[in-house]
C-alpha cells in the first residue's frame, strides 16, 4: 500500500474537495494516497456507510492547481461518473 498523503502535499486538494461537496454534501474525503508508478492520487470518499475510491491524474491536479479551467471540467466529470455509479460504492461494515 502506498503512504497516505496530507491535504497539504496533494496538489489542488481543497479545489477536488470543493467539487465533492458540490456534488454530494454529504460525502467526505477518508484518505488520499500517491500512486508514484501510475502517476495517480487515489482518494477514498465515504458517504454514511458507503465507500468509494476515485483515481485523479496528477497532472490533471496540477493543471488544477495552476488555475486550469478545462481542467476543472475534466474533474467534475471524473468525480461525477464515479459518485453516481452505484457499483463504483462498496458497503463498509
Amino acid at each position: 500500500m502506498c503512504p497516505e498523503e496530507t491535504i497539504h502535499k496533494v496538489p489542488a486538494y481543497n479545489i477536488v474537495e470543493k467539487k465533492i461537496r458540490q456534488i454530494d454534501r454529504d460525502i467526505m474525503v477518508f484518505r488520499a494516497f500517491f500512486i508514484p508508478v501510475e502517476s495517480i492520487y487515489r482518494f477514498i470518499l465515504i458517504k454514511k456507510d458507503r465507500m468509494c475510491t476515485v483515481a485523479i491524474d496528477k497532472a490533471l491536479l496540477d493543471a488544477l492547481k495552476e488555475g486550469d479551467t478545462a481542467s476543472e471540467e475534466e474533474l467534475a466529470e471524473t468525480l461525477l461518473i464515479s459518485i453516481d455509479n452505484d457499483d463504483f460504492w462498496t458497503e463498509i461494515r
